[in-house]
């Protein structure tokens, strides 16, 4: 995942464009570059509706759009039934998780079998059952099947083998770039049979298209493509963020990047994102270490605040006010510091004990690192160039 990322800080522009307007990006926003694997599901739906039920198969990487795409898909039919699962990233996986979530919509049988604790073939007949007693076409997605556990990657074999039998269309959803060769989800997905099977990768959305979003967004295109490489969520996060100056955009786009890597510490998804950045063309590490300075300086004292700032150039020290700037603009401070402990409270219930102090932990982290033989984090280009 960290040299995904490397791969897209690396394009960066050596030079910073001047700030374009501001625009948000609407929640709502058409799909691009996706009518080719709507049209494809529309087809395998109407094949399923027909009585020969087919398994599809949505793959790519994270944040490429694969539940948007779905929702989409969702939203096009509304006459089809729809159970809806998913899969988690847990410390400890829970068994057949996504099958708790399918017995909850459908009801009835099968979420009593459940909580009768009856036996897996059971509970595989029944929701085979539930798919083929049905009266109507039944859309069955399960989401980030990368993540799935031993029994649900049972399931899937056992619907898979038995689909065409029914009037269902499962579509199974995975993130293709974290399976390694050992991973149990291959061998299951090698198992079901071809002619039953549609396979959908989706690719990063094209210049062009990025260029579209940005002016619906009424935002300058400028860099946005290079920093993003396509990315259909990195895209929606920087329009969503009109305010964000160019020079934070690639440390932005790489710690959000770390999130879907599945880091939610934030000084985790710091450290992920300020390696990438350091490692990677001139202009990205300048975000990288631009970016650090903010940390460095809420952990120090104030004396040493005053000599770190006194030492900053001139060019880095105008995006700082700049990014100063931009964080109080526009807020009164009651509601910056009712947002921050709303946000505070958010992270502590996502078992980040340290809540928004995090944050500051990256600098800790990065002093207690090991590096490679001969690397040195320091690259005087990155700030001389500004």
């Amino acid at each position: 995942m960290l040299d995904t990322v490397r791969e897209i800080a690396a394009r960066d522009a050596d030079t910073f464009p001047p700030r374009s307007g501001s625009g948000r990006a609407s929640p709502h926003t058409c799909l691009l570059e996706r009518d080719t694997f709507l049209a494809s599901l529309r087809a395998d739906l109407e094949t399923a509706s027909a009585g020969a039920g087919r398994c599809v198969l949505v793959s790519g990487e994270a944040g490429i759009g694969k539940t948007s795409l779905l929702e989409h898909f969702v939203r096009l039919h509304p006459a089809a039934r729809v159970l809806w699962g998913a899969c988690e990233a847990l410390f400890t996986p829970h068994p057949l998780g996504p099958l708790h979530d399918l017995a909850r919509q459908s009801g009835g049988r099968l979420g009593k079998l459940l909580g009768d604790g009856s036996e897996r073939a059971v509970l595989f007949s029944a929701v085979f059952d539930e798919l083929a007693t049905a009266p109507g076409p039944t859309l069955l997605i399960l989401e980030d099947i990368q993540w799935a556990d031993a029994a649900t990657l049972d399931l899937i074999k056992f619907l898979g083998r038995r689909i065409q039998h029914t009037q269902a269309l499962m579509i199974l959803s995975y993130r293709d770039d974290e399976l390694d060769p050992a991973n149990l989800l291959r061998s299951t997905l090698g198992h079901l049979p071809s002619r039953h099977v549609t396979r959908l990768s989706l690719p990063r959305l094209s210049s062009a298209a990025v260029t579209l979003l940005a002016r619906a967004a009424t935002r300058s295109d400028d860099d946005l493509y290079a920093i993003t490489g396509g990315n259909p969520f990195f895209v929606t996060e920087v329009l969503a963020n009109p305010d964000l100056l160019p020079f934070e955009r690639t440390f932005v786009a790489a710690h959000e990047w770390a999130h879907l890597a599945g880091f939610a510490d934030e000084a985790d998804a710091n450290l992920v994102a300020w390696l990438t950045c350091v490692r990677a063309g001139v202009a990205a590490q300048y975000s990288g270490w631009l970016s650090l300075y903010w940390q460095i300086g809420s952990e120090v004292a104030e004396d040493d605040r005053r000599r770190l700032w006194d030492a900053v150039a001139d060019g880095p020290r105008r995006d700082v006010q700049a990014i100063g700037d931009r964080l109080q603009r526009g807020q009164l401070p009651f509601l910056r510091n009712a947002s921050w402990r709303v946000y505070d409270k958010y992270l502590r219930a996502n078992r980040v004990e340290e809540g928004i102090r995090s944050y500051g932990k990256v600098v800790t982290l990065i002093l207690r690192a090991r590096f490679e033989d001969g690397w040195v984090p320091v690259r005087q280009t990155a700030v001389s160039a500004r």
